[in-house]
């Protein structure tokens, strides 16, 4: 039902029915309508037919009313014993110009009616063309209809009138509105707004469906975005009809706030499609990570270890967070500092003097109001056991010289830790020195013993203690076995005194020049085991032979003076290099000794065989001084004691070859010229 303004009325116009036949119901959506001068307005009246009504027409006045204002109209109903009703779905269409749409065609039988009803165009606008299938049919049935507009059809909005008849002729018409378009495509979006964190980004899909046979690539784009927004679309571009996946990213620095985007559907020939999205940009929220340094840390009972807290920003605005313990008891724990500001570090310090050895599950909390990250980590406390050995377990040492015993340390339990050595129990003049005095376990240290000349010989036992950074301490005894200090024994034996000055001159010299350098010391190291190995037999038999005294003071008086002589010449080389001045000493007294007492035992040796007494000879024993001397300087170079002990032994009984055999050569050709 329709109704129009006339003389310019404008108001709410209401309906009823002023004559109905008996049993019809009625009703009118709506039931009022709001009518201006512009404007026309429609209510669907809706009529409902009782069964056993008779047939033939019947006939309804409609009336429409506002106050004083009226209009009737009438309807005529023909009521019929079988039939059909025909509906069209949908009764809106749009169509492209050359392209085509179908509706649905339904046919509902009345009654028993069986009649073959056919469909067929009643009206359309050129261009615009109809086909059925099938048909026809029997109610009850269902058609299609295809409606093609042409592509010259003008765009614009017509009217197609489907008519459906039955084989007895009864008739019915429906109408399809038909929008008829130019070919080209649309623009949608799977969103109607985004929200996004400043640096985020979020994702969407477009989607282009093309309208008629339009075959033109499209392109995509953004418009209309504030600084620091932009969007990626993939694919890029697509033929219609398609679906493209669009990114947009939000820097940081686009301010929180809400945004309208607009995107762009552009295709080759022009054609343009917008879609506009709400954007709303909010502020990065504050975030942040936990972790530990290392999961887990093994302890000794009574010490204290640490574990580096990382407190990591991942985004948003850095604030204070709090760090915490659960697990362990108050007092045997801190952090250092306590409150940090992503990215930060702390160290926490857990000390066990007062835990229980075992294993404890520790949980460390980095809280700032709700938010909470949480790490765990495993302590475990451990009891420290060590062992404790020296080697070799008794140790002799001269008065006047050194010693040295290994400390062996040994982890039995427990991680490692330094511990710190000491020794007790030395008698008097007597001094230790470890070397290191702290040691890692496992490890081990030489204790070197320095006896003096005057401390008491004896055996003493001496203890060795190794106390832990964590208080745990062991001990170790070794025996130390003082013997009175090695004498001169041919010289004391002959001049009848350790302290007389013929002794003395060879004590001084062995002591304040050999044995004050690295090459000295190396040297009597060996000629110590060459000598003791048989003057103590000489001198008791010097001792039982007083008589041969005169004859050995007659022997060692000339060594006593190469001995003063050579230390004269090269007393003033200690001052500059002592290493130098001994080898520069050692070398006058062994050519010295060597022409002195071997040179004439040669001599008689090779007087009669003169094949001997050459200079050939003379260049080998050279050559092989030395090649002596050069092993010498090597040896120390590299720090190589057992090898220097040779190498000066060698270099020195090559130097008095040397001189006994230059001697007899050189009187040779003396003899040989004066002759």
């Amino acid at each position: 039902v329709k109704v129009y303004s006339r003389g310019g009325f404008s108001g709410t116009v209401s309906f009823t029915v002023t004559s109905i036949p008996s049993g019809f119901t009625y009703s009118f959506t709506p039931t009022t309508v709001y009518v201006t001068p512009t404007s026309s307005k429609t209510t669907t009246f809706k009529v409902n037919i009782p069964s056993g009504t008779s047939t033939g027409q019947k006939k309804i006045w409609v009336k429409a009313y506002a106050g004083s204002y009226y209009d009737y109209d009438l309807l005529k109903i023909n009521v019929l014993s079988s039939g059909f009703s025909f509906s069209v779905s949908p009764t809106l269409v749009t169509v492209s110009q050359g392209g085509s749409i179908t509706v649905t065609l339904k046919v509902t039988k009345i009654g028993a009616y069986n009649k073959p009803v056919t469909f067929s165009t009643q009206s359309a606008p050129a261009g615009i063309t109809v086909t059925y299938n099938p048909s026809s049919v029997v109610p009850t049935g269902t058609a299609t209809a295809t409606i093609k507009a042409a592509a010259n059809t003008p765009a614009g909005t017509y009217t197609v009138k489907i008519k459906a008849k039955g084989a007895d002729g009864l008739t019915i018409i429906r109408m399809v509105t038909v929008k008829v378009v130019a070919a080209g495509f649309t623009l949608s979006s799977s969103k109607q707004s985004l929200t996004i964190f400043q640096g985020g980004s979020a994702t969407f899909t477009l989607t282009v469906t093309k309208v008629g046979t339009y075959s033109k690539t499209v392109t995509f784009s953004l418009e209309n975005a504030p600084s620091g927004v932009t969007a990626s679309f993939s694919p890029s571009s697509l033929t219609p009809t398609g679906t493209t996946t669009v990114t947009v990213q939000v820097s940081s620095s686009v301010p929180p706030g809400t945004y309208s985007i607009k995107f762009k559907a552009m295709g080759t020939d022009g054609k343009t499609a917008h879609v506009t999205l709400q954007l709303i940009v909010k502020a990065k929220p504050f975030k942040y990570s936990l972790s530990l340094s290392q999961s887990s840390i093994s302890i000794n009972k009574g010490e204290s270890a640490s574990v580096v807290v990382n407190v990591n920003l991942v985004s948003g605005t850095a604030k204070q967070v709090q760090l915490s313990l659960e697990g362990l008891p108050a007092g045997t724990y801190s952090f250092s500092p306590q409150t940090v500001t992503p990215t930060a570090t702390s160290t926490l310090t857990i000390n066990t003097a007062t835990l229980s050895e075992g294993t404890y599950t520790v949980t460390i909390k980095a809280t700032h109001g709700s938010i909470v990250k949480t790490a765990t980590l495993t302590v475990k406390v451990i009891g420290l056991d060590f062992s404790i050995s020296v080697s070799p377990s008794s140790l002799e040492v001269e008065q006047g010289k050194s010693g040295t015993v290994v400390v062996t340390l040994t982890l039995v339990k427990g991680s490692a830790e330094k511990v710190t050595l000491s020794a007790t129990g030395m008698p008097s003049g007597v001094v230790s020195q470890f070397s290191p005095q702290e040691v890692k376990l496992s490890g081990s240290s030489q204790l070197t013993i320095y006896v003096s000349s005057d401390s008491p010989a004896g055996t003493y036992a001496i203890v060795v203690k190794a106390v832990s950074k964590s208080g745990v301490e062991k001990t170790a005894t070794f025996t130390l076995k003082i013997k009175e200090k090695s004498k001169c024994i041919i010289a004391t034996a002959t001049y009848g005194s350790e302290v007389a000055d013929e002794v003395q001159i060879l004590r001084n010299f062995r002591d304040n020049i050999v044995l004050s350098t690295h090459a000295g010391t190396s040297f009597y190291v060996a000629f110590n085991a060459f000598y003791y190995s048989w003057s103590p037999y000489v001198a008791y038999w010097i001792q039982d032979n007083p008589w041969i005294k005169p004859v050995f003071k007659t022997l060692i008086y000339p060594l006593i003076g190469i001995l003063l002589f050579s230390t004269y010449l090269t007393s003033p080389l200690i001052s500059i290099n002592a290493e130098l001045a001994v080898y520069v000493t050692g070398t006058i007294i062994s050519a010295l000794i060597g022409a002195v007492y071997y040179s004439p035992i040669i001599y008689l040796i090779l007087r009669r065989k003169e094949k001997y007494l050459s200079e050939r000879y003379l260049k080998r024993i050279g050559l092989i001084t030395l090649s002596t001397l050069t092993a010498c300087i090597l040896a120390q170079a590299i720090g190589a004691s057992s090898i220097l002990v040779f190498t000066t032994s060698a270099y020195v009984l090559s130097v008095i070859a040397l001189s006994s055999y230059a001697v007899p050569l050189i009187l040779h050709r003396l003899r040989s010229k004066i002759c």
